[in-house]
């Protein structure tokens, strides 16, 4: 597969294109906001290059509609100030690069403030903005979830599932995420490693589990992240009544299945291959994202290198998965 190029052409700062009320700029985060790790919510979708359309017309077309957009997503105009977003129409860094082979965009948001939903919502209102269709296309967003958490709190413990529970008919996310759990107990097994205890982390979106009180264009963190297993060096469950890094090695999966990224047209048609991720990288991490025919689920891990080479050689992961299989952008 030939390498892709990216060269920075420019950056700019867009501002909204319409200042925000003064009843709306400050934006309080919730606790489960503030725990969060400095990290970002990323997002790339790729496109085929089309040469008839220049690139001038794309970028102008781009800032045009992210100024237009960030008016209704005012928060991410705005800057975290501790507990709170000043949302003072400051601006989002829009970096302008040449690639190569292929159209993309790339979205990048503070954790903070965005979840794969909420960024998801934001993704499909610039789009529906770039086609001249936001008057009925996308629901307005609303920045509510410090509604359903109690306030920032330095004194807030992260509350932790002692044993994990067996599920009688998992869904194909809970048949994924069991398969790359178990692989990554056993190539950790066969390192050498400071903390035998292993913990799954698992965030779930509650949007889609009480439908009738939390909509899908609730911008935040809206979800719950379930601690579910403590495993030993031998694979036997250890339950311990407290947890820390420390004691504990922790894995992260996060599904951003069913998210409807692939349809975000922003009037060059849909995009070919969607990826998703945090920054800065995390280890032990997997994301899992759809693949663009919906008949399987694509994978990305992040282990440290002595744990992928053992990873990727494992027998019972090979019998269900392909590794690095070939996008075609």
């Amino acid at each position: 597969m030939e390498t892709m190029k990216v060269e920075t052409i420019g950056k700019e700062i867009i501002k909204p294109s319409s200042p925000t009320p003064n009843n709306l700029r400050t934006l309080q985060l919730s606790i489960y906001d503030h725990i969060l790790p400095p990290v970002y919510t990323v997002a790339f979708l790729f496109y085929t290059k089309n040469d008839l359309i220049s690139r001038e017309h794309t970028s102008h077309k781009l800032k045009t509609s992210l100024s237009e957009t960030l008016t209704k997503f005012y928060p991410l105009s705005g800057r975290i100030n501790g507990v709170t977003i000043d949302c003072n129409d400051e601006g989002a860094i829009f970096v302008d690069a040449r690639v190569n082979n292929c159209m993309a965009i790339g979205i990048c948001i503070s954790h903070k403030i965005a979840d794969a939903t909420s960024i998801s919502t934001f993704i499909q209102s610039w789009a529906a903005m770039a086609r001249g269709e936001a008057g009925d296309e996308v629901a307005g967003p609303e920045f509510a979830a410090a509604n359903f958490y109690p306030p920032a709190n330095e004194a807030f413990k992260f509350p932790v599932d002692e044993l994990a529970e067996a599920v009688d008919r998992p869904t194909r996310v809970e048949s994924v995420t069991a398969l790359l759990w178990k692989g990554f107990v056993a190539a950790a097994s066969s390192t050498t490693t400071t903390c035998d205890l292993k913990v799954l982390i698992q965030p779930v979106n509650l949007r889609s589990k009480i439908p009738s009180l939390l909509s899908q264009s609730l911008v935040g963190n809206v979800m719950f992240s379930s601690v579910v297993l403590s495993v030993g060096q031998q694979g036997e469950v250890k339950i311990e009544e407290a947890m820390s890094y420390e004691t504990h090695e922790p894995y992260t999966v996060s599904s951003w299945c069913k998210l409807p990224l692939y349809e975000a047209s922003f009037g060059w048609g849909s995009s070919v291959w969607v990826t998703g991720n945090i920054a800065p990288a995390f280890g032990n991490l997997a994301m899992l994202v759809d693949s663009k025919d919906k008949k399987g689920i694509e994978a990305f891990v992040t282990l440290p290198e002595e744990n992928m080479l053992s990873f990727e050689q494992n027998p019972e992961l090979l019998a269900f998965a392909s590794l690095n299989p070939s996008v075609l952008v």
